[in-house]
């Protein structure tokens, strides 16, 4: 049998009602009515709004927190969430010396990689290295594109990768993954609507949420799924956002640029998430 959707009495609790709540978090945060700079707000905005909806997410969706050693191995992301957040929080301020920004962030993707990657799976220590890299590689990858750009086209960007994410965990029997990567892109659609309105807001620390949860809901689905979707198409997608530098080349100039990063990420996950059907169409024959 195909992979089953989640009914919509499910997708109320776990997408819609995180999305609208991350979305007034971030109404708060960035002011977007008014004309002057939305301040602190700019740094604290998009970590809180992004992490907010995927912690409400699994909350309304599972009824509560997991515990402090949680069941699963993937639910260690529950925990690494708030680590992500009071790191972007800090690090959008861009107060603090480089050297320890690259501490922050090489410590982030390896407690990522450590805690998301359990021993019994087959080479782990390569696939901690390789998640832990994925975390730092998109915190520092996408520093440059949010510093230069505004409006709406960097969050509709991770808002493909984030859906394509999720139907990616939804073809591979990963339902409740699927609901939280679904739940990161209702938000980020939401952000860049708000992005749109008033394009001097950014997300600022909510890249490094972003980092985390977006590669830590990926690999977790890779490890924990008996179907035979090819392992490097999930990589793909968690890499995805990196399309964004499509936008950076010198031919583009203006609405072309944005035009150029949304194609971007969104040919990249649609190449990953098209093997990934044909594979799943191919083993129910």
């Amino acid at each position: 049998m195909p992979p089953p959707m989640p009914p919509l009495d499910i997708l109320l609790p776990a997408v819609v009602l995180p999305a609208l709540a991350s979305g007034l978090l971030l109404v708060a945060a960035w002011r977007p009515w008014r004309r002057e700079h939305a301040g602190a707000g700019g740094t604290w905005g998009g970590a809180v709004g992004l992490g907010a909806s995927i912690l409400l997410s699994h909350g309304l969706m599972q009824g509560g927190w997991p515990g402090i050693v949680p069941p699963d191995q993937w639910q260690w992301l529950l925990h690494l969430v708030p680590v992500a957040m009071a790191v972007g929080i800090l690090d959008a301020s861009r107060r603090w010396p480089e050297a320890l920004r690259w501490t922050l962030h090489l410590s982030l993707g390896a407690l990522t990689g450590w805690l998301l990657v359990g021993p019994w799976l087959g080479g782990f220590w390569l696939w901690r290295i390789a998640l832990g890299l994925n975390v730092v590689v998109l915190i520092r990858g996408l520093d440059a594109p949010l510093r230069r750009n505004g409006g709406p086209s960097l969050p509709l960007c991770l808002c493909v990768a984030s859906g394509g994410g999720s139907l990616l965990l939804v073809m591979s029997f990963n339902s409740r993954l699927a609901l939280l990567g679904a739940a990161l892109a209702a938000c980020l659609a939401v952000a860049a609507a708000l992005a749109w309105w008033r394009p001097a807001v950014s997300l600022g620390g909510g890249i490094t949420v972003l980092a985390v949860a977006l590669p830590g809901l990926l690999y977790s689905g890779c490890f924990e799924t008996f179907s035979e979707i090819p392992r490097w198409t999930y990589v793909l997608v968690a890499l995805s956002p990196l399309g964004v530098w499509a936008g950076e080349l010198p031919p583009f100039k203006g609405w072309q640029r944005a035009m150029a990063r949304v194609v971007a990420v969104g040919v990249i996950t649609a190449v990953a998430v098209a093997v990934a059907a044909r594979t799943a169409g191919g083993n129910l024959q």
